[in-house]
């Protein structure tokens, strides 16, 4: 081996000795809060009829808290734990599933749970028009769910940090509880195509606690309103009783919170929905 190349490894190795030798401990809190819906103003149009779905599409992330705990190349003990609690508000693009179950011919039963946020169950009912992926016209549907996350957060050490145990132990326990409704509008040109327009309405009410080495340190709670204008099409091949088609979503997301201040972001998705 040459003197060169002996010398980069012995840096080399400096390096992961020094990164092993100090780190730190991190804990974000945060919720995620999906700005598109994949609801049509359809039914699946029979009793037991189904419809399942898979996404990729945008989400308000919001971070409720965060600690940091570092530790120094000279101590073989973290400095104490720091604590911010101030809202930050960014984008997460989240992977999600769905499904919905026809009750009758008018009303379904529909879940949904995308990426970090939490479970959403409820009705769907098409007011107006043929039911169901068939029948070309107007077709008017209103949509409600209720959802509920419960999320148990610790801290950790970086990856390479040989000395994980010598921190304190950070955990935060939070829930969400969200009430939304929707109001679909659309127009079928065929078998194959669909345009709609989903104006939706949410409520989110977010609380939690952060504590250090098991004793309440800080309580967060926050509720956040969110509007949404998003317009969708959808593309079908198959047969009437087995339909595969894709769905684009796109549009515009307010949200609030409690304390008035907002923040305005573009909405995007697409899923692949199997009906049957």
């Amino acid at each position: 081996m040459s003197l060169k190349n002996s010398f980069c490894l012995f840096l080399q190795l400096l390096t992961l000795l020094i990164l092993s030798s100090c780190g730190t401990s991190t804990l974000d809190v945060d919720v995620e809060m999906p700005n598109i819906r994949f609801q049509t103003p359809e039914t699946t149009g029979k009793s037991l009829g189904g419809r399942a779905q898979m996404s990729l599409g945008s989400a308000h992330k919001i971070s409720l808290a965060r600690s940091r705990q570092p530790r120094n190349l000279f101590s073989s003990s973290p400095s104490s734990v720091q604590i911010e609690t101030n809202t930050e508000y960014s984008v997460a693009n989240s992977l999600g599933y769905g499904a919905d179950l026809g009750l009758v011919k008018w009303l379904d039963l529909t879940f949904s749970k995308r990426g970090e946020s939490h479970f959403r169950g409820g009705l769907k009912a098409q007011l107006f028009g043929v039911k169901g992926m068939t029948g070309k016209g107007l077709k008017i549907a209103l949509q409600s769910s209720l959802g509920y996350q419960k999320d148990n957060d610790v801290s950790r050490a970086d990856f390479l940090d040989n000395k994980p145990d010598v921190y304190d132990n950070v955990s935060a326990l939070t829930y969400m509880r969200s009430v939304d409704a929707a109001l679909l509008v659309g127009h079928r040109f065929n078998d194959t195509f669909l345009i709609y327009l989903n104006g939706n309405w949410e409520q989110n009410k977010v609380e939690s606690s952060l504590s250090v080495n098991g004793q309440p340190t800080r309580s967060m709670d926050n509720t956040f309103t969110q509007h949404g204008l998003l317009l969708g099409v959808g593309i079908s091949q198959g047969e009437k009783e087995t339909k595969l088609s894709t769905q684009i979503e796109a549009g515009l997301s307010k949200l609030q919170d409690r304390f008035g201040h907002e923040v305005n972001r573009r909405a995007w998705g697409v899923a692949l929905v199997m009906n049957f």
